[in-house]
């Protein structure tokens, strides 16, 4: 989940929850690119982000380093703090309560139908990416309110995303 920084509390922040990290499913396969740059986008636009995801706390591990995200990570979900995992909404409503998120102020960012499952079951908007390799259509189908070809392409329309609203509407005094 990203959330901007500064805001009073973490209930005011926005967020943006990343159900996973596509393309660092596993481990002897290369991340697909652009990831780093994504969440460096998020972080300099005022987000902060929150890993939700359906691993075991211990692919934290690999997963993070490999694709250079530790550092601009808040915080992480995984399967196993929660009961059940996508498409049931357990991650997301973990990282809400977790990280004391709003979720009126909340976007999920993840490359699947049960991302989009488990966001829309959390009452959250979630972005998708194609680069899971599922169909436009079925991501849409599933409740994606934006979708996007991989972290790259969401990256340079950031500025007209759902993202970049979110740290929009939060009131200047708060931002620092």
């Amino acid at each position: 989940m990203v959330l901007p920084k500064g805001s009073a509390g973490h209930s005011g922040r926005r967020s943006w929850a990343v159900t996973h990290l596509p393309g660092a499913r596993i481990r002897s396969c290369p991340p697909r690119g652009g990831h780093r740059n994504l969440l460096d986008g998020c972080r300099n636009a005022g987000l902060t982000v929150v890993l939700a995801t359906s691993g075991a706390k211990s692919d934290l591990d690999w997963m993070l380093p490999r694709i250079g995200a530790h550092d601009v990570v808040m915080g992480a979900i995984t399967s196993d703090d929660v009961v059940a995992s996508k498409p049931a909404p357990d991650l997301l409503t973990a990282a809400l309560k977790e990280h004391r998120l709003d979720s009126a102020r909340t976007a999920v960012v993840g490359d699947t139908v049960w991302d989009v499952e488990a966001a829309q079951r959390a009452g959250l908007p979630c972005i998708a990416l194609l680069s899971g390799g599922i169909a436009e259509a079925k991501l849409r189908d599933a409740g994606a309110i934006e979708v996007y070809e991989d972290p790259a392409d969401l990256l340079a329309k950031l500025e007209s995303s759902l993202l970049r609203t979110l740290v929009r509407r939060v009131p200047r005094n708060t931002r620092r």
